[in-house]
């Protein structure tokens, strides 16, 4: 499922800019009339932003949620599985900014969305070790 994952978030590194905008902006006009329908007046540039910020940390929680499961399976102390991970996640998230800034046509690479990333990671490294250690409590 990592191999997988990080094949998807590289395709979407490669997406230049006019074709991620597009897609962004669709999800963010989608969410500002819902918004508005509900009463919530959200300028829809913060909403567009909202969107691809928080799709930063959705990714990469799931990548951190199956790179720290992945880890476990094998004779690793918890400990060493979730800094390999977080490295990991780490590693995959700048590459993928640097190839946006130095390859991608409309793209730049942007440090701060490295920050995003690994928020999301560490979220989902934290849960799914929190949720395996829960499932081991209730096996013994």
């Amino acid at each position: 499922m990592v191999l997988i994952w990080v094949a998807l978030i590289f395709s979407m590194t490669f997406q230049e800019g006019t074709d991620s905008a597009k897609l962004s902006l669709g999800y963010a006009e989608q969410a500002h009339a819902l918004l508005k329908q509900i009463g919530l007046t959200i300028e829809q540039d913060l909403v567009h932003t909202m969107i691809r910020k928080g799709a930063h940390i959705t990714v990469y929680f799931f990548l951190g949620m199956w790179l720290v499961n992945a880890l476990l399976m094998h004779p690793l102390r918890p400990k060493n599985a979730i800094v390999i991970a977080l490295v990991m996640a780490l590693s995959i998230a700048s590459l993928d900014e640097l190839i946006q800034g130095l390859w991608v046509e409309g793209r730049h690479g942007a440090w701060l969305d490295v920050f995003y990333d690994m928020v999301g990671a560490s979220i989902g490294i934290v849960l799914m070790r929190e949720l395996q250690g829960l499932t081991q409590k209730t096996t013994r």
